[in-house]
Protein backbone atom coordinates (compact mmCIF):
# COMPACT_ATOMS: atom_id res chain seq x y z
CA UNK A 1 0.00 0.00 0.00
CA UNK A 2 2.58 2.34 0.53
CA UNK A 3 4.02 2.16 -2.82
CA UNK A 4 1.15 3.40 -4.16
CA UNK A 5 0.32 7.31 -4.57
CA UNK A 6 -1.03 7.63 -1.49
CA UNK A 7 -0.85 10.85 1.41
CA UNK A 8 -0.89 9.63 4.66
CA UNK A 9 -1.55 11.91 7.58
CA UNK A 10 -1.50 11.06 10.91
CA UNK A 11 -2.71 12.24 14.39
CA UNK A 12 -5.60 13.82 12.87
CA UNK A 13 -9.14 13.79 14.08
CA UNK A 14 -11.81 12.47 12.50
CA UNK A 15 -14.86 14.82 12.41
CA UNK A 16 -12.51 17.98 13.59
CA UNK A 17 -9.12 18.09 11.47
CA UNK A 18 -10.90 15.82 8.69
CA UNK A 19 -14.27 15.38 7.13
CA UNK A 20 -15.87 12.79 4.83
CA UNK A 21 -17.13 16.35 3.28
CA UNK A 22 -14.20 17.85 3.06
CA UNK A 23 -11.97 15.11 1.37
CA UNK A 24 -14.66 14.21 -1.31
CA UNK A 25 -14.24 18.15 -2.36
CA UNK A 26 -10.95 16.97 -2.28
CA UNK A 27 -11.49 15.44 -5.33
CA UNK A 28 -11.11 11.43 -3.27
CA UNK A 29 -13.42 9.17 -5.05
CA UNK A 30 -13.96 6.91 -2.31
CA UNK A 31 -13.61 7.31 1.90
CA UNK A 32 -12.86 4.01 3.81
CA UNK A 33 -13.95 5.00 7.33
CA UNK A 34 -11.82 1.90 9.64
CA UNK A 35 -12.55 2.73 13.12
CA UNK A 36 -11.43 -0.65 14.91
CA UNK A 37 -13.53 -3.85 16.05
CA UNK A 38 -16.75 -3.15 17.73
CA UNK A 39 -17.86 -6.97 17.98
CA UNK A 40 -15.88 -10.16 18.35
CA UNK A 41 -16.36 -13.13 16.05
CA UNK A 42 -17.56 -16.07 17.98
CA UNK A 43 -15.51 -19.02 18.73
CA UNK A 44 -17.18 -22.10 16.57
CA UNK A 45 -16.02 -24.87 19.41
CA UNK A 46 -18.21 -26.97 21.26
CA UNK A 47 -18.58 -25.42 24.61
CA UNK A 48 -18.17 -21.80 23.56
CA UNK A 49 -21.70 -20.73 24.85
CA UNK A 50 -20.80 -22.14 28.59
CA UNK A 51 -20.70 -20.12 31.31
CA UNK A 52 -17.27 -18.26 32.16
CA UNK A 53 -16.60 -17.82 28.32
CA UNK A 54 -16.13 -14.82 27.03
CA UNK A 55 -14.87 -13.14 24.22
CA UNK A 56 -11.92 -10.60 24.45
CA UNK A 57 -14.40 -7.41 24.04
CA UNK A 58 -17.39 -8.65 26.56
CA UNK A 59 -14.42 -9.73 29.07
CA UNK A 60 -12.67 -6.45 29.13
CA UNK A 61 -15.99 -4.69 28.99
CA UNK A 62 -16.61 -6.42 32.22
CA UNK A 63 -13.52 -5.99 34.01
CA UNK A 64 -12.65 -2.34 32.88
CA UNK A 65 -15.75 -0.84 32.23
CA UNK A 66 -18.55 -1.92 34.01
CA UNK A 67 -16.37 -2.88 36.87
CA UNK A 68 -17.41 -6.26 38.02
CA UNK A 69 -15.69 -8.72 40.74
CA UNK A 70 -13.68 -11.39 38.74
CA UNK A 71 -12.57 -14.57 40.72
CA UNK A 72 -9.18 -15.94 41.16
CA UNK A 73 -9.18 -18.35 38.58
CA UNK A 74 -6.78 -19.45 35.69
CA UNK A 75 -8.06 -17.67 32.71
CA UNK A 76 -6.79 -18.77 29.14
CA UNK A 77 -6.74 -16.98 25.86
CA UNK A 78 -8.10 -18.06 22.74
CA UNK A 79 -7.06 -17.42 19.35
CA UNK A 80 -6.12 -13.99 17.69
CA UNK A 81 -9.44 -12.45 18.71
CA UNK A 82 -10.82 -9.32 15.68
CA UNK A 83 -7.37 -9.92 13.54
CA UNK A 84 -7.59 -12.28 10.81
CA UNK A 85 -4.97 -14.83 10.21
CA UNK A 86 -4.18 -17.35 7.48
CA UNK A 87 -6.19 -18.47 4.64
CA UNK A 88 -8.07 -15.45 4.04
CA UNK A 89 -5.34 -12.57 3.71
CA UNK A 90 -3.23 -14.95 2.02
CA UNK A 91 -5.75 -15.28 -0.43
CA UNK A 92 -6.42 -11.96 -0.58
CA UNK A 93 -2.30 -11.43 -1.55
CA UNK A 94 -0.68 -11.12 1.23
CA UNK A 95 1.98 -14.04 2.31
CA UNK A 96 0.89 -16.58 4.48
CA UNK A 97 3.49 -16.28 6.67
CA UNK A 98 3.05 -12.73 7.77
CA UNK A 99 -0.70 -13.77 8.02
CA UNK A 100 -0.37 -16.05 10.00
CA UNK A 101 2.67 -14.15 12.52
CA UNK A 102 -0.32 -11.82 12.75
CA UNK A 103 -2.56 -13.91 14.24
CA UNK A 104 -0.29 -15.55 16.97
CA UNK A 105 0.95 -11.85 17.55
CA UNK A 106 -2.41 -10.84 17.62
CA UNK A 107 -2.81 -13.57 20.41
CA UNK A 108 -0.45 -12.08 22.90
CA UNK A 109 -2.31 -8.66 22.35
CA UNK A 110 -5.00 -9.93 23.62
CA UNK A 111 -3.17 -11.77 26.31
CA UNK A 112 -1.68 -8.88 27.64
CA UNK A 113 -5.28 -6.35 27.94
CA UNK A 114 -6.58 -9.40 29.49
CA UNK A 115 -3.67 -9.44 32.17
CA UNK A 116 -4.15 -5.84 32.49
CA UNK A 117 -7.90 -6.24 33.37
CA UNK A 118 -7.18 -8.53 35.68
CA UNK A 119 -4.19 -7.05 37.56
CA UNK A 120 -6.70 -3.63 38.53
CA UNK A 121 -8.55 -5.90 40.11
CA UNK A 122 -5.87 -7.28 42.07
CA UNK A 123 -5.71 -10.65 40.61
CA UNK A 124 -2.06 -12.16 39.31
CA UNK A 125 -1.83 -12.87 36.03
CA UNK A 126 0.91 -13.87 34.05
CA UNK A 127 1.02 -14.04 30.25
CA UNK A 128 3.09 -17.21 28.66
CA UNK A 129 3.66 -17.66 25.00
CA UNK A 130 6.03 -19.98 22.88
CA UNK A 131 6.74 -16.82 20.47
CA UNK A 132 9.68 -14.57 21.57
CA UNK A 133 8.75 -10.63 21.30
CA UNK A 134 11.61 -8.55 22.29
CA UNK A 135 12.08 -4.84 21.42
CA UNK A 136 15.15 -2.87 20.55
CA UNK A 137 14.95 0.99 22.14
CA UNK A 138 17.85 2.63 19.77
CA UNK A 139 19.39 6.07 20.88
CA UNK A 140 20.44 8.93 18.26
CA UNK A 141 21.54 6.89 14.96
CA UNK A 142 22.93 8.81 11.98
CA UNK A 143 19.77 8.55 9.38
CA UNK A 144 18.14 11.33 7.03
CA UNK A 145 15.45 11.16 9.87
CA UNK A 146 18.24 12.62 12.41
CA UNK A 147 19.48 15.18 9.68
CA UNK A 148 18.46 18.49 11.55
CA UNK A 149 20.89 16.90 14.29
CA UNK A 150 23.62 15.10 12.91
CA UNK A 151 23.84 18.08 10.05
CA UNK A 152 24.49 20.72 12.68
CA UNK A 153 28.61 20.56 13.80
CA UNK A 154 27.76 21.53 17.13
CA UNK A 155 24.15 19.88 17.76
CA UNK A 156 26.29 16.82 16.61
CA UNK A 157 29.37 17.19 18.82
CA UNK A 158 26.77 18.25 21.82
CA UNK A 159 24.81 14.70 21.53
CA UNK A 160 28.34 12.63 21.16
CA UNK A 161 29.57 14.23 24.05
CA UNK A 162 26.69 12.79 25.74
CA UNK A 163 27.59 9.44 24.93
CA UNK A 164 29.71 7.17 27.01
CA UNK A 165 30.95 5.97 24.25
CA UNK A 166 31.61 9.46 22.20
CA UNK A 167 29.58 9.34 19.63
CA UNK A 168 26.51 8.56 17.90
CA UNK A 169 25.35 5.26 16.72
CA UNK A 170 24.81 4.09 12.80
CA UNK A 171 22.32 1.67 11.28
CA UNK A 172 24.72 -0.68 11.26
CA UNK A 173 25.45 -1.07 15.41
CA UNK A 174 21.30 -1.28 15.59
CA UNK A 175 20.47 -4.02 12.69
CA UNK A 176 23.71 -5.97 14.84
CA UNK A 177 21.67 -6.03 17.75
CA UNK A 178 18.44 -7.33 15.69
CA UNK A 179 20.32 -10.01 13.63
CA UNK A 180 21.35 -11.58 16.92
CA UNK A 181 17.90 -11.23 18.50
CA UNK A 182 16.62 -13.21 15.33
CA UNK A 183 19.29 -15.79 15.21
CA UNK A 184 19.29 -19.32 17.30
CA UNK A 185 21.55 -17.35 19.55
CA UNK A 186 19.21 -15.61 21.21
CA UNK A 187 16.87 -18.14 21.33
CA UNK A 188 16.86 -18.18 25.07
CA UNK A 189 15.49 -14.92 24.85
CA UNK A 190 12.09 -12.99 25.27
CA UNK A 191 10.43 -10.51 27.06
CA UNK A 192 13.36 -8.12 26.78
CA UNK A 193 14.12 -4.29 25.87
CA UNK A 194 17.69 -3.53 24.56
CA UNK A 195 18.38 -0.21 24.87
CA UNK A 196 21.40 0.01 21.78
CA UNK A 197 22.22 3.89 22.41
CA UNK A 198 25.78 3.83 23.36
CA UNK A 199 25.10 4.12 27.23
CA UNK A 200 22.72 7.30 26.86
CA UNK A 201 20.48 5.52 28.94
CA UNK A 202 22.86 3.66 31.53
CA UNK A 203 26.10 5.40 32.21
CA UNK A 204 26.79 8.89 32.43
CA UNK A 205 30.03 10.05 30.05
CA UNK A 206 33.26 11.39 31.49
Amino acid sequence: MLDLPLASEFSSQTAVNVTVEKLLKEDFKAVLLASGAHACKELVIKGAESQGVFTTLEFLEALKIKNKKVSNQRVVVIGGGNIFRGVAPAAAGMDRATADYMGMLATVMNALAIQDALESHDVHARVMSALRINAVAPGLVDTPLTSRITGSESARSASEAMHALGRIGTPGDVAGAIRWLLSDEARWVTGQTFGIDGGLGAVRSA
